[in-house]
């Protein structure tokens, strides 16, 4: 499953909920995204995938 996310999410907006997170945070959330098992399982939960989709106004790809 792929999601579209143009138009939706740029660099500026990951850079301020980057910044918003904790130093602790950010380490956690890095390893996840490096990590391409990790951040496949979790977007494929129920609550991310509902997550995802209130975000996007439902739009999917794929």
């Amino acid at each position: 499953m792929n999601f579209d996310f143009s138009g939706k999410v740029g660099p500026e907006e990951v850079k301020n909920l980057m910044n918003n997170l904790s130093a602790e945070q950010r380490g956690k959330l890095n390893a996840i995204l490096k990590d391409k098992a990790a951040t496949e399982q979790i977007l494929s939960s129920p609550k991310a995938q509902q997550l995802l989709k209130a975000l996007l106004g439902g739009e999917k790809n794929g």
